[in-house]
């Protein structure tokens, strides 16, 4: 992930996105209110992140090793309102404090079938029940 400084402008962030996609990398430019962050989409272990901290209009440089870092907590963080985003599922919060499960079959045969894997599934502890359509 690419930091960008408070005042970068539009032809630096061009240039480290450039020299990302020159690694075989996918850059994901996203622009807050405040500042800007770059995502870095593929193996971040080409990359050589020491010499990404010292381009112009660069604040920092670091590889987030986590899967799903475009959603992760240390990817939003660099957003205002985002480092503590929930969403509510009915009376559900998904990103709190608190895990929550999803479960459900990968495709719906029947009424009678849904039924029955909800009430498994209630009973194992997931709070939401979702459910594939083919």
């Amino acid at each position: 992930m690419i930091i960008m400084k408070t005042d970068a402008t539009q032809e630096q962030i061009d240039q480290v996105v450039k020299e990302i996609e020159s690694y075989g990398l996918r850059a994901d430019v996203s622009k807050g209110a405040y500042r800007t962050v770059i995502g870095l989409v593929g193996d971040e272990r080409k990359i050589p992140f020491d010499h990404f901290a010292v381009l112009p209009g660069v604040r920092e440089a670091m590889m987030v090793d986590i899967p799903y870092k475009l959603i992760s907590r240390e990817y939003s963080r660099f957003f205002e309102g985002l480092e503590h985003m929930v969403i509510k599922v009915g009376t559900i919060e998904i990103g709190g404090k608190e895990p929550v499960f999803i479960a459900g079959p990968c495709a719906v045969e029947s009424k009678a079938q849904l039924f029955e894997i909800a009430e498994g599934i209630k009973k194992a502890g997931a709070h939401i029940l979702r459910g594939g359509y083919f």
